[in-house]
């Protein structure tokens, strides 16, 4: 069932109300920061730049006792880059505290163009573990996944804005053979990630087991984007280009999904998915046409069974040959 947009945008991303700010990013490298306490206001709070297009964000949340201190906004971008800066809201200004690149060198052989070691490799998706904010999961445009840390000491031998950038890759998984849609740590286990890529393949991996997923779902259609149930373990949201999103359990050993959300009656491409953190049954589903449509999700397609916890543990601990 589809239900009115009747929520404000920080009560639907989940948003704390004391820290109503939320940013945009842009093609032109531009990351933009906008105050939502002040809905009328058109103009960003702060303004940042990558130096080229911004493939994706995440926003790393002060300390909630102090809404006003410095938070921290983690850029990838197509030049390779993944860029933290420290926002600080009073002075309206974005320091970049470290930085990251993904060369040439890190992408498997059989994947790789020609090779530059001071080029960077296109970022198309990033997610930093929950457990371990050192710890983050990127995807790259030829079908590349990486586990990557932010403590690494190795040189890149590039530098932005006189901040030595440093390489990330610690190791690198069993490669998708199209564009990296997604790479998603879960938030109910530290070693399993998920991703999604133009090669219509969805993909559970264990980063105890890098060269082989412990699972895949073969898509008949074309994938656009996913995202990972906050409260069902097994279950991923699958956007299409056909402008459905469907919802697939890992669990199940069937390619099909067990629930379907219908097209807007003009059809367009999904482009993002987002679930509500504190309202897990509301999923926000984006498309290229700038509509944004509010799902209000079943009971069963939510809750999770009493046995799905110790299922996926059993899955990602099982390494095989």
């Amino acid at each position: 069932m589809q239900v009115k947009l009747d929520k404000s945008f920080r009560d639907l991303t989940g948003q704390d109300k004391a820290n109503c700010h939320n940013f945009l990013r842009s093609s032109a490298g531009e990351l933009l920061v906008f105050d939502l306490s002040h809905p009328e206001s058109v103009s960003p709070v702060v303004v940042g730049d990558c130096r080229g297009c911004v493939t994706t964000l995440s926003w790393i949340a002060a300390d909630r006792a102090h809404p006003k201190t410095c938070n921290s906004v983690v850029a990838s971008t197509s030049s390779g880059f993944i860029l933290v800066f420290k926002l600080n809201l009073l002075k309206s200004t974005f320091t970049l505290k470290s930085g990251f690149m993904l060369q040439s060198q890190d992408v498997p052989r059989g994947i790789r163009g020609p090779i530059d070691e001071t080029e960077g490799v296109e970022v198309t998706t990033a997610s930093f573990n929950k457990e371990d904010p050192t710890l983050f999961v990127i995807g790259a445009e030829g079908g590349g996944l990486f586990v990557c840390s932010s403590s690494s000491e190795v040189p890149a031998g590039r530098e932005f804005d006189n901040v030595r950038v440093m390489r990330c890759v610690t190791s690198v998984l069993s490669p998708h053979t199209g564009r990296v849609l997604t790479s998603q740590f879960s938030q109910h286990h530290h070693n399993a990630i998920l991703s999604s890529a133009s090669d219509n393949q969805i993909r559970l991996y264990s980063i105890l087991q890098p060269n082989k997923p412990v699972s895949v779902i073969y898509s008949e259609e074309i994938i656009t984007c996913s995202e990972l149930s906050p409260s069902r373990p097994m279950v991923v949201a699958v956007g299409l280009v056909t402008g459905q999103v469907v919802l697939h359990d890992f669990g199940t050993k069937s390619c099909q999904p067990f629930l379907s959300l219908p097209a807007a009656e003009k059809p367009a491409s999904i482009t993002y998915l987002k679930f509500n953190k504190k309202e897990v049954a509301l999923l926000a589903a984006g498309d290229r046409l700038g509509r944004v449509s509010i799902w209000q999700l079943p009971d069963d397609a939510v809750s999770p069974l009493s046995t799905e916890h110790n299922a996926l543990a059993n899955l990602l601990d099982t390494v095989t040959e």
